[in-house]
C-alpha cells in the first residue's frame, strides 16, 4: 500500500489490562525469578514476555525466543544445550543451544507443558543450579539468562496427573500470571486495533493518519467471541485494512463474513446482521452535527463518512448541499 501524506504517530502503548501493566513493572524488577505467563492460545503471552525483558534491566541482552512443540524429540535436548562436534552422527561442528545464546538475557520457552518428562528433569537441573553442559561435552557453562515461560494448558491438571513434575512448576512459576481472553477486553478493542495498525504501517514504510474503525464495525467487533483472541484479531483487523484500500476510515463492509453478529432468520437459520437503515433525527440541528462529526472522523471521505452514519452516499451529499455544509467545517474541527 503506498504512503498517505505525513508520518505515521508514534507506537502507542499497548493497552494491557491494569493488573498485566502491573505485574510486568513487577516482573522486570525482579529479573532473577522465572515467570510463568499462562492463557489461552492467541492472548499475547509472547508479548508480555516481550515487554518484560523490554522493561527490565536485562533490555539490551538477548531475548531468545522458542517454541517447545516445534523441537523434534531427539533433537531439543541439542536446541536448548547446544552440542559439541561429533556428540552424535550428524553433529558435523559445535553448535550453540538457546541458553548459552540467551547469556545475560532472557529465554522464552512457549508451550513449556509440551516438554517430555526427561527433558524437565533436565531443565530442572539448570534452573535450580544455573550450569549446563552441551550435549557430549565435559565443560560446565554458566547461565545467567532469565527464564520466562508460558503455557495455554491448564497447569495445575498437569500436575494432578503427573503430566509435569511438581518440583519444576515451583523453579518455572515463581512469578505467575493468567492472562484474559480477548473476549473479556471487549472495551480495549479500539486501542489494540490502532496499535496493531501503527506497528503495520511503521514495518511497511507505511505514512500517514492511523485509520479510525467506524462505529457500526466496532459495535461488529464487539459482538464476536473471539475464540482465537488478539492473534485472530489482528489477522481480521488487518484484513479489513487491506480491503480499504488506504481509506481513513475501516467500514464493516470489508468485516470478513464469519465475524458478523448472526441472528435468527423465520425459518431457524442464520443470517450475517445486516447494515441498519438511517433514521434521521428529528432535529435538523442535531442531524446537521452529526454529519459535521462524521465527516471529521472521516477526514471528508464521504463514503466512509455515509457508512459510518448507516446512510447512502447519495444521500449523504443531498444533506450537505442541504445544509450548506462547507468543508472549513469539519477541517476546523480536525
Amino acid at each position: 500500500m503506498s504512503g498517505r501524506g505525513s508520518g505515521a504517530k508514534p507506537d502507542p502503548a499497548w493497552p494491557y489490562p491494569r493488573r498485566v501493566r502491573e505485574f510486568i513493572r513487577k516482573a522486570a524488577a525482579a529479573v532473577h525469578l522465572s515467570v510463568l505467563l499462562e492463557g489461552e492460545t492467541g492472548t499475547g503471552k509472547s508479548y508480555v514476555a516481550r515487554a518484560i525483558h523490554d522493561q527490565s534491566p536485562r533490555a539490551r541482552e538477548p531475548f531468545i525466543s522458542a517454541n517447545a512443540p516445534s523441537f523434534a524429540p531427539t533433537l531439543i535436548q541439542s536446541e536448548l544445550y547446544g552440542h559439541e562436534k561429533g556428540a552424535f552422527t550428524d553433529a558435523r561442528e559445535a553448535r550453540v543451544g538457546l541458553i548459552e545464546l540467551a547469556r545475560g538475557g532472557t529465554l522464552f520457552l512457549d508451550e513449556i507443558g509440551d516438554l517430555p518428562p526427561p527433558i524437565q528433569m533436565h531443565l530442572l537441573t539448570v534452573l535450580e543450579d544455573r550450569v549446563f553442559r552441551r550435549l557430549g561435552g565435559t565443560r560446565e557453562i554458566v547461565t545467567e539468562a532469565r527464564f520466562t515461560f508460558a503455557t495455554n494448558r491448564p497447569m495445575d491438571e498437569l500436575l494432578r496427573t503427573g503430566g509435569f513434575r511438581s518440583d519444576l512448576f515451583y523453579r518455572v512459576a515463581q512469578l505467575r500470571i493468567t492472562l484474559p481472553p480477548l473476549r473479556e477486553r471487549l472495551q480495549d478493542l479500539e486501542a489494540i486495533a490502532r496499535c496493531i495498525l501503527v506497528r503495520e504501517m511503521a514495518a511497511g514504510a507505511e505514512t500517514g493518519p492511523v485509520p479510525a474503525l467506524a462505529p457500526d464495525l466496532l459495535e461488529a467487533l464487539r459482538a464476536y467471541s473471539w475464540p482465537g483472541n488478539v492473534r485472530e484479531y489482528r489477522n481480521v483487523l488487518l484484513n479489513i485494512w487491506v480491503e480499504s484500500e488506504g481509506a481513513p476510515v475501516l467500514l464493516l463492509d470489508h468485516l470478513p463474513a464469519h465475524v458478523l453478529r448472526v441472528s435468527p432468520t423465520a425459518d431457524g437459520a442464520t443470517a450475517p446482521a445486516r447494515r441498519p437503515r438511517y433514521v434521521p433525527p428529528e432535529d435538523p440541528v442535531v442531524e446537521r452535527q452529526m454529519i459535521v462529526d462524521a465527516l471529521r472522523l472521516a477526514r471528508g471521505h464521504q463514503t466512509a463518512a455515509a457508512a459510518a452514519l448507516n446512510m447512502g452516499r447519495r444521500t449523504l451529499w443531498g444533506r450537505i448541499r442541504l445544509y450548506g455544509i462547507v468543508e472549513a467545517e469539519w477541517l476546523s474541527a480536525t
